[in-house]
């Protein structure tokens, strides 16, 4: 499969699941009504099919960074202050701990490496699953460590990296695939929750 073909079907994914009504709380969560939510996704799967640009520099962006740096400022702002600091520190932790794995074993630059992704995905699920159990803030920590991750992929492989591209298709691919099982976890067991919850009242009338 093509590198961002994942988070383009991840995206898709969200879109036709928030568009049918599966996840009616995301809006009050988020803060955002669901047009606008729909319509960010919307331009997120469409910037996630273009490639990096400019062509001809030696640092290059990939456009679909960009909805994933709003989606990042987005629940920033729903994180509870008392908690950024720690938020950032942990992810600081578990950013640089997943570089440290990626070098301890000689795993190729390219985030689509099994031997790298799949402790990556667990990593960056299971630790903000652990830590809070809100979503927002869930996200914050998986972005936020994925890209101290690829922040220290691209200082510590420059030479091999040319150009750099910052937000490259493989690295969103990982970062759409964490994303989207956190917010299935979360939505599951909140359902699951208000279904054994309403299934207790029904029995005790």
């Amino acid at each position: 499969m093509n590198p961002g073909i994942t988070a383009m079907l991840c995206i898709l994914a969200f879109l036709i699941l928030i568009y049918t009504g599966w996840f009616p709380a995301l809006a009050d969560d988020i803060g955002y009504p669901k047009p606008i939510i729909l319509l960010t996704l919307c331009a997120a799967a469409v910037l996630t099919g273009f490639h990096a640009f400019p062509n001809h520099m030696m640092v290059q962006i990939h456009p679909g960074f960009l909805p994933l740096a709003v989606l990042f400022w987005v629940f920033v702002r729903k994180v509870r202050k008392q908690f950024l600091v720690s938020f950032f520190s942990l992810s600081l932790f578990l950013g640089s701990i997943l570089f440290l794995w990626h070098e301890l074993k000689h795993v190729d630059t390219d985030w689509a490496d099994p031997l790298f992704r799949i402790p990556a995905v667990l990593l960056l699920v299971l630790i903000p699953v652990c830590f809070t159990r809100r979503f927002e803030e869930q996200a914050v920590l998986t972005i936020a460590a994925a890209m101290v991750t690829h922040f220290w992929i691209l200082v510590f492989h420059v030479e091999m990296l040319k150009p750099l591209i910052i937000g490259n298709a493989d690295c969103l691919d990982t970062a759409w695939i964490c994303i989207s099982t956190l917010f299935m976890f979360h939505y599951s067991v909140r359902t699951l929750g208000k279904w054994i919850r309403k299934r207790g009242k029904v029995g005790s009338i």
